[in-house]
């Protein structure tokens, strides 16, 4: 079991996290999740990762069961770590409401690729019954 965070933020409901850097592992993300516990709107705006992801954790966040209502992804092309980031997220999020993704398009219209992701994406399991997941 992970140790406590030393940080909590009680009255952040908003966070935005934005990077340029390549070299992150998303779990991070999770973990930091654990110091936020009343979040209801989480927004990511991270290039694909350089390096593969750590296990997600077995923990899951407070806000994740209980406050967040909304995830938005700007930016997305399909890496399978991101997948399965956002499997988490729409596995053990309770009351989300709405789950955003941008979608990046191929230059050519005929790569199918696109498609396939928001086929992928539609049928992972969701925990929350009025979670609407939308492609911007």
């Amino acid at each position: 079991m992970p140790p406590e965070p030393v940080l909590r933020f009680h009255k952040l409901v908003e966070l935005e996290i934005y990077s340029e850097n390549h070299d992150w592992q998303g779990t991070w993300v999770i973990q930091f999740l654990c110091c936020a516990p009343n979040l209801e709107t989480l927004r990511l705006d991270l290039p694909v990762p350089n390096r593969g992801f750590e296990p997600l954790p077995e923990e899951v966040p407070p806000c994740l069961s209980f406050h967040l209502k909304e995830i938005k992804i700007r930016y997305f092309e399909g890496n399978e770590h991101m997948f399965e980031m956002i499997g988490y997220f729409l596995n053990h999020a309770s009351v989300l409401e709405v789950l955003m993704i941008g979608i990046e398009e191929d230059e050519e219209y005929s790569n199918p690729s696109p498609l396939r992701n928001v086929i992928k994406l539609l049928g992972l399991p969701r925990n929350s019954n009025k979670c609407r997941v939308v492609t911007l």
